[in-house]
C-alpha cells in the first residue's frame, strides 16, 4: 500500500507541473500595467515677483543703524575694538627616551665587542636600521652612556636618562641630573 500512495503522490505532482505549463503556455501575456497619473494640489494664488533691489533702501538704512554714524557726515570716528589674543600653548617637548624605546628592534651581543642596540627605521624600511654601541650619538643631542639586555643609559652632558628596554612605557625616561 505505501509503494502505490507513493506513485499515486508522484504522478499527482508531475500532472500539475505538466498542467501548469499547458496553461502558461497556452495563455497570453500579461497586460500591460496600467497608467498611473499623479496630481499635484495647485498653489492656490502665486505671489507676485518683486524686483530686484526693491528693498535696498531698507536695507541700507538698517545695516547704518547697526553700524553707527557715518563718519563723512561729521559724525564721530568710531572706536577701535581691541580684541584680545590667546597664544595656544608651547607644544610639550619630545620625550627622547620615548622615541628610542619605540625604535629599538633588538639587543645585539656583538662577538669581543660587547653589546649593541638595533635600532629599527620608524618607517619601517630596512634600509634604515642603525646599529649603535655605548658611546655613539643616538640623536644629534643624546649619547648611549650604558647598556644592558635590560636597560639604556642616555646622556646629553647634564642630564642622565634611563630607559628599560621591556616592561611597561610608564616612567620611561627617568632623568638623573
Amino acid at each position: 500500500m505505501r509503494r502505490g500512495h507513493l506513485i499515486l503522490t508522484g504522478s499527482a505532482v508531475i500532472a500539475v507541473l505538466v498542467l501548469a505549463f499547458a496553461v502558461g503556455w497556452s495563455a497570453p501575456g500579461r497586460p500591460p500595467p496600467p497608467l498611473s497619473v499623479t496630481r499635484y494640489p495647485r498653489v492656490s494664488e502665486a505671489q507676485p515677483l518683486a524686483r530686484p533691489n526693491d528693498d535696498m533702501d531698507a536695507s541700507v538704512a538698517a545695516l547704518r543703524d547697526d553700524l553707527g554714524p557715518d563718519a563723512a557726515a561729521g559724525g564721530a570716528p568710531p572706536r577701535p575694538r581691541y580684541v584680545r589674543v590667546q597664544r595656544p600653548p608651547a607644544p610639550q617637548p619630545v620625550d627622547e627616551a620615548l622615541v628610542f624605546r619605540r625604535q629599538v628592534a633588538a639587543v645585539v651581543n656583538l662577538d669581543g665587542q660587547g653589546l649593541a642596540i638595533l635600532l629599527a627605521n620608524p618607517g619601517g624600511e630596512a634600509s634604515g636600521s642603525r646599529l649603535l654601541k655605548v658611546g655613539d650619538l643616538f640623536d644629534s643631542r643624546w649619547r648611549i652612556a650604558a647598556l644592558s639586555m635590560d636597560e639604556v643609559v642616555l646622556q646629553d652632558g647634564t642630564a642622565e636618562k634611563r630607559v628599560a628596554l621591556f616592561g611597561r612605557l610608564d616612567g620611561v625616561g627617568a632623568v638623573a641630573q
